[in-house]
């Protein structure tokens, strides 16, 4: 079979924050599967169906390891040699493993559990925003302290801490270059390294999720430091950024949207509904859905040969309109929980997902109760964009109120 000529660069840039980029509606209409060519003069599986992305996504024969040399990175930052591989990019049995040991952590129950302490934090937050009078940024304000608080508490992190890892987080997100990825991920897993060494040569036992992994697994050898200190890396990082920018995007894109936003105001009872949208609608994970084939696979008419990259841009299976009816309208009425794919699909799902819903709940709930004349500062299009390696948002969102 001959294999199809790459038509088209990737990745695509977003102009509006809440909107997929423009050009993936060059992909529709051709064809589940396309080619498209990378930075690095490479070529990859574009897959443009949710159908197939869903199989794809169940297939064992697609792995998730980026230290393979052919995985398909994004830029030259991403192939930056690393001595250590993080959870999201194992395949099983050894992701598997790992995965097993938080599950209990981050049940719905324990979601549910952290409610009230949620509340507390965001009303705390709020309060101080009401005492400094608007205009003010929702994202410097709001937006990146509250998951930051939260991730601090769970896992036993010194809130004090919360600033330096904030900064390392965010800029290593931007993946600015090799030299940059290297250095920011030294300095987290240097923090990380002597908090856990502190806690596991502590006379008591430790608080948080770190603390019970020190009196677990690492003391019945099940897991090594080094280990833990990878895994603490994948929590810490992974459960504010995109939180915070859900945050902030999605009070953006209710504000671009009046009429939902009336809807929601009516009926506030269609908040869990609502933020299930927001995580279609926007998908901020876009590139983050990527894999590598380990052997032949026959598909939607087409061969993934073992070796090549396939790509599932989630903007743009999350508005495929064969899954989603009008999918480029945002409706928070739209029942997408079980199909919509930013929350990943299979054994890699996003492991924090009933935390994460909870905190975004209860976080465009209060602001939109306490503050009900909430508005941007400045025109939508003054908004700045997040310049980030793949995880799409705003780095400013001015609002008064």
């Amino acid at each position: 079979m001959t294999q199809p000529t790459p038509t088209a660069s990737f990745p695509l840039s977003r102009s509006c924050p809440y909107q997929p980029p423009t050009g993936y509606n060059d992909f529709k209409g051709k064809g589940p599967l396309q080619k498209v060519q990378l930075f690095d003069g490479r070529s990859a599986w574009l897959v443009s169906s949710h159908a197939v992305a869903h199989k794809l996504l169940g297939d064992p024969r697609l792995s998730n390891d980026r230290t393979r040399p052919d995985f398909p990175a994004l830029s030259a930052a991403e192939r930056t040699p690393r001595p250590f591989r993080m959870l999201p990019e194992m395949d099983s049995p050894e992701h598997d493993i790992q995965r097993r040991m938080l599950l209990p952590s981050f049940t719905l129950k324990r979601a549910r559990e952290a409610r009230p302490r949620i509340e507390e934090i965001t009303n705390e937050l709020i309060d101080a925003m009401q005492a400094k009078g608007g205009p003010l940024d929702l994202v410097s304000e709001f937006a990146i302290h509250l998951p930051s608080k939260i991730v601090c508490e769970l896992l036993g992190i010194p809130f004090e801490d919360h600033e330096f890892f904030q900064d390392r987080g965010y800029r290593l997100e931007k993946v600015e270059s090799v030299e940059s990825v290297q250095q920011m991920i030294g300095e987290l897993f240097g923090y990380l390294d002597r908090l856990i060494t502190a806690m596991e040569n502590a006379d008591e036992p430790q608080p948080g999720l770190l603390g019970d992994l020190v009196a677990g697994p690492i003391a019945n050898g099940e897991m090594s430091h080094q280990e833990l200190v990878v895994l603490a890396l994948v929590m810490l990082n992974s459960g504010h950024v995109t939180t915070s920018s859900m945050i902030a995007l999605g009070i953006f894109t209710l504000l671009e949207h009046p009429d939902q936003l009336a809807l929601l105001r009516a009926k506030p009872e269609l908040m869990p509904s609502a933020v299930d949208e927001l995580l279609r609608y926007l998908s901020i994970a876009d590139t983050v859905t990527r894999r590598i084939a380990v052997a032949d696979i026959e598909i939607a008419g087409q061969t993934i040969a073992a070796g090549e990259g396939v790509l599932m841009p989630n903007a743009l299976l999350n508005r495929d309109p064969e899954a989603f009816e009008e999918p480029d309208t945002f409706d928070i009425t739209r029942s997408s929980e079980s199909r919509h794919l930013a929350l990943g699909f299979g054994v890699h799902q996003c492991i924090g997902q009933h935390l994460a819903k909870a905190e975004i709940e209860v976080a465009l709930t209060a602001l939109l109760t306490r503050f009900p004349t909430l508005r941007l500062a400045v025109p939508a299009d003054q908004v700045p964009l997040r310049d980030t390696g793949g995880l799409e948002g705003v780095s400013a969102l001015p609002v008064t109120w």
